[in-house]
């Protein structure tokens, strides 16, 4: 089945399933004992245009991933703009292609928008990014020192 990749703004009655599915994901940020607020986060997504803008994939009525198109990301530089962020898939839709169309959904997102280049920092999916044309920039660690790949994508 192909996913229906829709900005969050078509379908906001989605949102409280998106946060869910980023605090599932993320229970270290968006968790009970996260400092992150997944609601509060969607709702500045929920746009048409500009910035942050948020993607979902849908099956029938479930929300089985998200991405967002942001002006701000962690490792970001002064003159990087726009970033992939907040990409995530539930579980069990992972291995199909989901992330790549979500990916694939920014990309052109911000193509739209007139950017030249698009940016992510990344743990864990630098294998999707790689396969996707993406280019590792540089290394940064977090607070915890564990080490994050920065990458960039150009649109041109």
């Amino acid at each position: 089945m192909t996913p229906d990749i829709r900005l969050l703004a078509d379908v906001p009655e989605f949102a409280a399933d998106t946060a869910r599915l980023l605090a599932h994901t993320w229970p270290q940020h968006y968790g009970a004992v996260g400092a992150g607020d997944a609601v509060s986060d969607l709702v500045r997504r929920i746009r048409h245009s500009g910035l942050p803008i948020a993607v979902v994939a849908l099956h029938g009525t479930r929300i089985t991933g998200t991405a967002t198109l942001s002006a701000n990301s962690f490792g970001k530089l002064d003159d990087e703009v726009p970033w992939l962020i907040g990409l995530c898939v539930a579980p069990d839709m992972r291995g199909g292609g989901l992330a790549s169309a979500l990916g694939a959904a920014i990309e052109g997102i911000a193509r739209d928008q007139g950017f030249g280049q698009v940016h992510t920092t990344t743990q864990s999916a630098r294998g999707l990014l790689l396969r996707r044309n993406w280019q590792d920039l540089r290394t940064v660690p977090n607070q915890t020192g564990a080490h994050w790949t920065v990458m960039r994508k150009s649109l041109a």
